[in-house]
């Protein structure tokens, strides 16, 4: 028996805890259907092909599910979040781990173009309760609305989003991971709404999301790699963040960079990273400790206010920004900074 077989074998063993099958169950569906894919496509994942062969192996397993595997199987959120518990903490070799969340991100994808055509909503909120799920979801190309939070592994949702189809909410929470999340939404469509709450990434580990409105909240922002402001008004929002240094590396032109920061943080840099020389910053609000004796790099912006001015013109958003810092809860954090963002509008 080869190496492949033998993890497979691995793979197909593992039992979600608590759950018994019954023959015909939409979970053991999925399973089985899954451990089939990984047997087929783990050979053609050779790793040396970058981004593009990730990408066009999950064009093949969406094809292979839509037109065949699952062409009349009907599934639903709680099947898809079942499957996901199921297989965490999978054991396998790289290829078939590759695959395995290729299959997971064309699950949603699947779904959620199903639910467009009968005009239904998608709503995907799953919590990994610290479980292990590398490549979760990548490559899904259709996403409505997302929120991912308490999983290791690496790459989990890389790439997602990254098609013709514009998302509406992509939130990862409580996220400590390697090369995670990177490549959020796609220039031609930016997501909605990109959140990024309480995560930690390394320096090597550069976020880049595409989106509308960007929220950076409560996390560690030693690097960060944004690439909004690719269509229309475009928002960066960094709130509350533990970091005295600030790396801001922007693709496009902002409307608005936004930051609150911790009040226990004691600011000293912001470093703003355009990439081209004709990339701004429309209005930079900075509200801080008026003590802190902030350094700016690469500043090119057309107006700042910051310290006590920005203190007291956003004072509303300031306190509400900090009410965060002690909430657990990821669905209010995202409504609370609805509301910051409501406050920004009347207030500016």
């Amino acid at each position: 028996m080869n190496q492949t077989n033998l993890a497979l074998k691995k793979l197909q063993g593992i039992k979600p805890k608590g759950i018994k099958f019954n023959e015909q169950s939409k979970l053991e569906h999925l399973i089985k259907t899954g451990n089939r894919i990984v047997a087929d496509f783990s050979p053609k994942y050779k790793g040396n092909g970058g981004g593009s062969e990730m990408e066009n192996l999950h064009f093949q397993i969406f094809s292979e599910l839509k037109n065949n595997s699952l062409s009349n199987f009907k599934f639903d959120i709680a099947d898809l979040t079942s499957f996901v518990h199921a297989r965490s903490n999978s054991d396998g070799f790289e290829n078939e781990l590759v695959v395995l969340g290729l299959y997971s991100g064309a699950l949603l994808s699947l779904l959620t173009k199903r639910n467009i055509l009968l005009n239904k909503k998608t709503r995907v909120h799953i919590n990994g309760e610290g479980n292990n799920f590398p490549y979760l979801f990548n490559y899904a190309q259709y996403v409505d609305e997302i929120i991912v939070e308490n999983f290791k592994g690496k790459e989990v949702c890389s790439c997602i989003s990254y098609g013709n189809f514009k998302a509406n909410l992509i939130a990862f929470a409580n996220m400590e991971l390697g090369r995670s999340s990177s490549f959020i939404g796609s220039k031609n469509n930016p997501a909605k709404s990109v959140y990024f709450i309480n995560n930690n990434f390394n320096n090597s580990n550069w976020p880049c999301a595409v989106g509308s409105d960007v929220w950076f909240i409560k996390g560690s922002l030693d690097l960060l790699d944004d690439y909004v402001g690719s269509a229309g008004p475009s928002n960066l929002w960094l709130l509350n963040n533990r970091d005295s240094f600030v790396n801001v590396k922007h693709y496009k032109s902002l409307e608005n960079l936004f930051i609150v920061c911790h009040p226990n943080t004691d600011l000293h840099t912001v470093n703003l990273l355009p990439t081209r020389q004709d990339t701004y910053i429309k209005n930079f609000i900075l509200c801080c400790n008026p003590e802190n004796n902030v350094r700016f790099a690469n500043l090119r912006v057309n107006n700042i206010l910051m310290g006590s001015a920005a203190n007291e013109k956003y004072k509303s958003i300031v306190e509400l920004s900090h009410s965060l810092i002690g909430e657990t809860d990821t669905l209010k954090i995202i409504e609370k900074s609805q509301q910051i963002k409501q406050l920004y509008e009347k207030l500016k």
